[in-house]
């Protein structure tokens, strides 16, 4: 896609999230637990001090989440303390669908099986809606936040079902949404991270730079198709090209020297189509690498090997 028609993109998305931030960054929902253990916090944790907002928190030994909440705005500050552990999402089951039915869609979607990520990635797209989430490091912890409906929510950690045997419905937490809606403002966001669909395959309409510590509104206009939107640190010179060339090899089963740090990624887990999520995670300033882990779930090709990455400056 040209640079200048990304460039409109972005300036639409950006006058569009100005009415997506009236349903997305609405009243907030919780009453905080708001020690640190040591981490890092994310900014979004004392903007909504103000308001509520709760601690999530994923380990060896599983989730530590919520249980209940009321309607409306909810920021979560999700924290790890173990370096295979802490990509966190929210999401919703439709009607009918139950826990045990998911849990094995999701196993699949998450494997390295391409029959199974097509399977099962489309299995779950029509038994959940996935509300997005936070991807933290240990030392490190990210916020965001979604609007509450009334109903039955689930925890999951998507790290903890893609090991070599990877756990059951025990690994799932259920977060409750009912009482009095709580009518607290959320964050405002300075920008706008968007997935879409070009002519030349999904790719990331976002801004070239950000402040260090501005939330951002992450928004997944991909089709048919979940997505994620993660940021991690880039030694100077990393070009898009680069990236290019490591997702390319990847896809086809070459793990080589990846042109990020691996082990410093923030940013927003899974959202489904349509839907949207603030994000407010403490990235110092520097270059990076905004790219997915996501594959494709028309053909189990990776959404990066197609070209959904692009370089950020935070300054």
């Amino acid at each position: 896609m040209p640079v200048h028609r990304i460039s409109r993109v972005y300036r639409s998305l950006a006058v569009l999230a100005t009415g997506t931030l009236i349903a997305c960054v609405a009243p907030s929902a919780f009453a905080a637990d708001r020690s640190a253990a040591g981490d890092k916090p994310g900014p979004g944790i004392r903007r909504a001090a103000e308001g509520q907002a709760l601690n999530v928190v994923a380990g060896v030994g599983g989730l530590a989440a919520p249980a209940t909440a009321v309607p409306g705005f909810a920021t979560f500050r999700v924290a790890t303390s173990d370096p295979g552990r802490g990509h966190v999402g929210l999401l919703r089951l439709n009607p009918g669908v139950s826990v045990e039915a998911f849990v094995p869609n999701l196993v699949r979607a998450l494997s390295h099986d391409p029959d199974g990520i097509r399977d099962g990635g489309n299995a779950v797209m029509r038994e959940a809606t996935f509300l997005g989430g936070a991807a933290t490091v240990p030392g490190r912890s990210v916020s965001f936040g979604v609007t509450l409906r009334p109903g039955t929510y689930f925890w999951v950690d998507f790290l903890d079902f893609e090991t070599a045997n990877p756990p059951g419905v025990e690994r799932v937490r259920t977060l409750t949404v009912t009482g009095r809606p709580d009518a607290t403002p959320g964050p405002s966001p300075e920008g706008v991270i968007a997935s879409i669909r070009t002519g030349e395959g999904p790719r990331y309409v976002a801004p070239d730079r950000i402040r260090s510590g501005a939330p951002l509104l992450v928004v997944n206009l991909l089709p048919r198709q979940v997505n994620e939107a993660i940021l991690y640190p880039v030694p100077a010179g990393t070009t898009n090209e680069r990236l290019a060339e490591f997702f390319r090899a990847l896809d086809r089963g070459e793990w080589g020297t990846p042109p990020f740090d691996t082990t410093a990624g923030l940013g927003m887990t899974p959202l489904s189509p349509g839907r949207s999520a603030v994000l407010d995670a403490p990235l110092d300033a520097g270059r990076y690498a905004l790219i997915t882990w996501v594959h494709d779930i028309s053909d189990a090709k990776r959404l990066g090997a197609k070209g959904m990455h692009t370089l950020i400056e935070v300054e």
